[in-house]
């Protein structure tokens, strides 16, 4: 079982690493070396809090560093993203409220929200975030269903209504798979660095 699972999160990371390589460049390879660095750690039956806090802290101390003393990068806040789907938005949510210094653009494809409290609560959030983008598939939100975060879309108005850029997309007739994610991404990324 195990072996399986470490398999899969291989594969499941290669895939991520050829997709967002094409888009994102360096990003998805720090998905790839964090999650190839983590696997063995995280194949437990519950994953502790402390787990995502070290991931969360592998991703700002190691891993953006490293990338960027290895690649040619722009290597200041403004031109970096993080992106994530279902649990890998949530963590792109935790850690982008945590650290509003690192990343000036957040995608979460179907994995929550950011509420106008949340945002109030991060310092610098509002000034350094260029833009908060927030999707689903039609299907997932289907007869009024909410998701963690509360209701994405009046979340994502309400943050748009305060002056922070925003953008809510929904994937049409999808529900939590990767056709509502690909378009996702094709919509986000057409949003990034742009002055």
């Amino acid at each position: 079982m195990i072996g399986r699972t470490i398999k899969y999160g291989v594969l499941g990371s290669a895939g991520l690493l050829v997709v967002g390589g094409l888009l994102f460049g360096r990003d998805a390879v720090s998905y790839l070396y964090s999650s190839a660095r983590s696997v063995q750690t995280a194949v437990k039956d519950s994953v502790p809090i402390e787990f995502e806090l070290q991931r969360a802290r592998d991703l700002l101390e190691d891993i953006i560093p490293m990338i960027d003393t290895t690649f040619r990068t722009l290597a200041d806040q403004p031109h970096r993203a993080m992106a994530g789907l279902s649990m890998g938005g949530m963590q792109t949510r935790v850690i982008t409220l945590a650290d509003t210094r690192t990343f000036a653009y957040a995608g979460l494809f179907s994995g929550g929200s950011y509420s106008l409290e949340d945002v109030t609560k991060a310092p610098g959030f509002k000034e350094n975030v260029k833009l908060v983008f927030v999707s689903y598939g039609s299907r997932e939100l289907e007869n009024g269903k909410t998701r963690f975060g509360g209701d994405p879309k009046a979340d994502t108005e309400a943050l748009a209504q305060a002056g922070v850029k925003s953008q809510y997309y929904i994937s049409p007739l999808t529900a939590h798979e990767w056709q509502s994610w690909r378009r996702s991404l094709h919509e986000f990324a057409q949003l990034l660095f742009k002055n």
